[in-house]
């Protein structure tokens, strides 16, 4: 499976369907609290029960098309986020998870931060993440690199992004 974004590729999703956008460091973060979290409440509880200091641990969009495009994530101002706003997302380590809502709590079961950081070559661990995601479908689930400072993408690294 290949949906991985480094340097500003388009990702690869379904049609309208749910996902959530979210720093990949925050799946392990809801793991540790997974056996507190109700299915039918499960957004709410992960604001309330795992991050109940922050106000936008994650983002939440419906696809209509096939293609994400990196450009989509824009830096946004605290100042212009409101609650009813499901967009909008913090990152501490500008590594994302793009991940269908239906499947999350599945992924972060068998999700580890540490392994997908573990390795020698590059920035992230391919291998692991391929082995992690091998029993989801290809449009499931995508990881995204901030492309970096110099690469004339708002999505630099860590901060305040919203999808536009």
């Amino acid at each position: 499976m290949n949906n991985i974004s480094t340097k500003g590729e388009n990702i690869s999703l379904k049609i309208n369907e749910i996902y959530f956008v979210i720093d990949a460091l925050y799946l392990d973060e809801i793991k540790e609290k997974i056996d507190k979290l109700q299915i039918d409440n499960l957004e709410q509880d992960i604001k309330e029960i795992v991050f109940p200091y922050t106000d936008t641990p994650f983002g939440k969009f419906i696809t209509f098309e096939n293609l994400f495009e990196i450009i989509r994530i824009k830096k946004a101002s605290y100042d212009e986020y409101r609650d009813f706003n499901e967009n909008y997302f913090s990152t501490d380590t500008g590594l994302l998870v793009i991940i269908r809502k239906s499947i999350l709590i599945e992924f972060a079961r068998e999700f580890n931060y540490d392994d997908l950081l573990d390795t020698n070559m590059d920035d992230i661990n391919l291998t692991y993440w391929h082995e992690v995601t091998r029993s989801f479908e290809k449009q499931d689930i995508a990881l995204i690199l901030a492309p970096g400072i110099e690469s004339d993408f708002e999505f630099k690294g860590s901060g305040f992004y919203k999808i536009k």
